[in-house]
């Protein structure tokens, strides 16, 4: 069982796009990973195929909504060359690797985003549990008692966690945090970024490299080739390694998990932009209303 899923991990001869994780080709036209063949064999001849970005990673950079992940659990719309059931196969190695989880929840959808089962992924590895997007919550928010409410529940779905982070990747609120927390216990080990489908852990990784670029040169150089933040879920396609420590270890960027429930899965990708927040949630009290039987 051991040796089928390090098998599913990406051999390390094959080149892959460093936005997406696909690896690159020369094959269909519009698939992920396909670069332009005088574009390849040129990249290949300078030994420079780690610095491609395939095009439909280009157009996704660019605001396009180019979708990817079909079967079930997909969304529909656009072409798809992957299901939501072969992106969690490619994760399934994980578990027999020794290496410190960073697990990220959107706190905009805490229990629909939650990955309850992230054992299946994960193994006995430890976790570090990092909470995303608190810069939407309403400005009033005690992030305290934000805080005490994800540990209790993270107790209730009997999860055992390192410890609890909350952050924003828009503005770095928590970033260094978490940053300390992972120097402290990868041990030389590995880091992996895991979450469902866009949780933010590109947007996370990006802002783990700007916050550890001004003393780390490793994580300075890796801000040139970063994984593509996109609202399109099925963003990245496969692991994308990234060299962001200087004092060894890999950092891993991984495709998100998708869940059947969440709206992502339903909902035609043309209109996820329009639906994701942007701005800081306004809380709304509602009054006790008595219903009086009569």
């Amino acid at each position: 069982e051991k040796r089928k899923a390090l098998a599913k991990k990406t051999p390390s001869g094959v080149a892959c796009c460093y936005g997406c994780g696909a690896p690159l080709h020369t094959g269909e036209e519009g698939s992920p990973g396909h670069v332009e063949p005088a574009t390849y064999d040129l990249k290949k001849r300078h030994n420079q195929l780690k610095t491609v970005l395939c095009g439909r990673c280009k157009l996704l950079s660019h605001g396009h909504m180019v979708t990817a992940v079909g079967g079930h659990g997909g969304y529909p719309g656009g072409k798809q060359f992957v299901s939501a059931e072969e992106l969690r196969e490619k994760l399934s190695y994980l578990r027999h690797e020794k290496a410190l989880i960073v697990k990220l929840v959107d706190i905009v959808d805490f229990n629909g985003s939650f990955l309850s089962r992230i054992r299946d992924f994960a193994g006995a590895n430890p976790i570090v549990l990092v909470i995303t997007k608190v810069d939407l919550l309403p400005r009033d928010t005690d992030l305290n008692c934000i805080g005490d409410w994800v540990v209790e529940s993270v107790v209730r779905k009997k999860l055992n966690v390192l410890s609890v982070h909350l952050t924003s990747s828009k503005s770095l609120v928590g970033i260094t945090g978490v940053i300390s927390e992972i120097q402290q216990e990868k041990k030389a080990r590995d880091v992996y970024i895991l979450g469902s489908a866009n949780v933010g852990k590109s947007a996370f990784i990006s802002a783990m490299l700007k916050t550890m670029a001004y003393k780390d040169p490793v994580a300075a150089a890796a801000q040139k080739y970063k994984p593509i933040q996109s609202a399109v879920p099925g963003t990245t396609l496969g692991p994308i390694q990234i060299e962001a420590f200087l004092g060894g270890g890999k950092l891993y960027d991984t495709p998100g998990v998708h869940l059947h429930h969440r709206q992502a899965a339903v909902i035609h990708a043309d209109d996820l932009p329009s639906l994701a927040p942007q701005s800081r949630l306004k809380g709304r009290c509602f009054p006790n209303i008595m219903l009086c039987s009569g």
